[in-house]
């Protein structure tokens, strides 16, 4: 990949400005910012799974396939006095369709998958 000493800096980000990335490959490529826009609105898997009982662990199973990358996952707890809020669990991405969420107290709630 070449390297880039200078730059301008340029304030305003439009479609058409581009990046400069490599494909799965290798290959250098450059891309458009509507481009990448673009291919995240399609691929952008999203799964919302829902913890009805306390249980300190969460069986997720999403069934996206994600099988390129380990997918996001937000977690909110609907628990105690303070309900919707973000918590901190481990993960363990168990294959391409399930994970498994581990907490140090019991929870209830829902965890975001994209």
């Amino acid at each position: 990949m070449p390297k880039i000493s200078r730059y301008g800096q340029d304030s305003q980000l439009t479609n058409d400005d581009k990046l400069l990335g490599q494909d799965s490959s290798g290959a250098t490529k450059t891309y458009t910012i509507q481009s990448l826009t673009n291919h995240v609105a399609q691929n952008a898997s999203k799964f919302k799974f829902t913890q009805n009982t306390l249980s300190s662990t969460w069986t997720v199973t999403h069934n996206l396939n994600i099988a390129d990358h380990l997918p996001h996952v937000t977690i909110k707890s609907d628990s105690g006095t303070y309900n919707n809020y973000e918590i901190l669990g481990d993960i363990r991405y168990v294959n391409a369709n399930q994970l498994i969420i581990e907490f140090h107290t019991a929870q209830r709630g829902f965890a975001f998958i994209g």
